[in-house]
C-alpha cells in the first residue's frame, strides 16, 4: 500500500475522488425528491394501519411526479473543506459553481462554471466528476422493495407541519438511504431530510447529511445540503474530516 511516494499520491487521489463520488451519488438521487431545531408536536405516533395509509399516499404522490418530470435543473454553489485531524485546521478547500441537471432515475449532467482550489482559480474543465448510478429514490414504484417505513409522529419545520417518516433500507448498499424524512402533512412534499447511506465503502467510517427542500408547485427540490464525512486510512488519510455544503441558487423542473 505504501512502497513509494507515487503510490501514496495515487491512492490519496483515489480516496478523495471516492469521497466526492459518495456525495455526488447522494445529491443526484436526493436533490430531486437547516432550519433550526424542529419542535416536536403533541402527536408522537400512529397506528400501523394509519402509518401504512400515510406512506401509501406519499409514495403515490411521488410516483405521479416521476411520471411527469425527469428531474430538476439547478444552479448550485458548493464548498468542500478538508480538515487536519490533529489541529482541526482546513488543509484544502474546493469551491464550485455548477449548472446541474439532476435526474430522478438517471445519472446527472453537470457543467462546471467556476472551479477554485485553495483560493486559486482553476480551469473548470480540469474538475472531473465520476459518473455513478444515482441513489435509490426513497419514494417510487420500487421503494417498497427497497425500504421499510414508519410514521413516528409530526414535527413543525420551517413553519410547516410534517410527518416524521423513519426510513430503513432492506439492503445495505451505498445507494440505499437510511434516516428520517420530514414530509408536509398537506402537500406531501419533502421538507427536510437527515441520515446517511446504508453501507460505507472502504475508508469511510461515518457520514451525516441534512437536506432542506423547497417546493416547486407539486414538485420539490433541495435548497441546501450539508454532508460531513469521516475518513480513516492509515498513513494515507488518517482521521480526516471532510465537510461539504451545497446551496441551490435556482431550481427549475425538467418535464418529460
Amino acid at each position: 500500500m505504501h512502497p513509494t511516494t507515487r503510490d501514496h499520491m495515487v491512492m490519496n487521489r483515489r480516496l478523495k475522488r471516492k469521497s466526492y463520488l459518495i456525495v455526488a451519488t447522494i445529491l443526484f438521487g436526493l436533490c430531486a425528491l437547516l432550519a433550526g431545531k424542529p419542535t416536536l408536536s403533541a402527536q408522537s405516533g400512529y397506528s400501523p394501519e394509519l402509518s401504512e395509509e400515510i406512506v401509501n399516499r406519499i409514495i403515490e404522490k411521488n410516483i405521479g411526479i416521476l411520471q411527469k418530470y425527469r428531474g430538476v435543473a439547478s444552479l448550485q454553489r458548493s464548498i468542500t473543506q478538508v480538515f487536519n485531524s490533529e489541529t482541526g485546521e482546513v488543509t484544502e478547500t474546493v469551491e464550485l459553481k455548477t449548472l446541474k441537471k439532476s435526474y430522478f432515475q438517471e445519472p446527472s449532467e453537470t457543467t462546471v462554471l467556476e472551479y477554485k482550489k485553495n483560493g486559486i482559480i482553476e480551469d473548470p474543465e480540469d474538475y472531473k466528476e465520476d459518473k455513478r448510478p444515482p441513489a435509490y429514490q426513497v419514494f417510487d414504484q420500487k421503494s417498497r422493495e427497497r425500504f421499510d417505513y414508519k410514521v413516528a409522529g409530526t414535527k413543525e419545520i420551517n413553519n410547516q407541519n410534517c410527518y416524521i417518516l423513519k426510513v430503513l433500507p432492506r439492503q445495505n448498499t451505498e445507494r440505499h438511504f437510511k434516516g428520517t424524512v420530514y414530509v408536509n402533512t398537506d402537500s406531501l412534499n419533502t421538507v427536510y431530510l437527515e441520515g446517511t447511506i446504508a453501507d460505507y465503502p472502504f475508508g469511510l467510517k461515518d457520514m451525516n447529511m441534512t437536506f432542506t427542500f423547497e417546493s416547486l408547485g407539486e414538485l420539490y427540490a433541495f435548497k441546501k445540503a450539508t454532508i460531513e464525512l469521516f475518513i480513516h486510512v492509515p498513513i494515507i488519510k488518517p482521521n480526516t474530516r471532510i465537510l461539504i455544503t451545497t446551496d441551490s441558487l435556482q431550481n427549475k423542473p425538467i418535464p418529460r
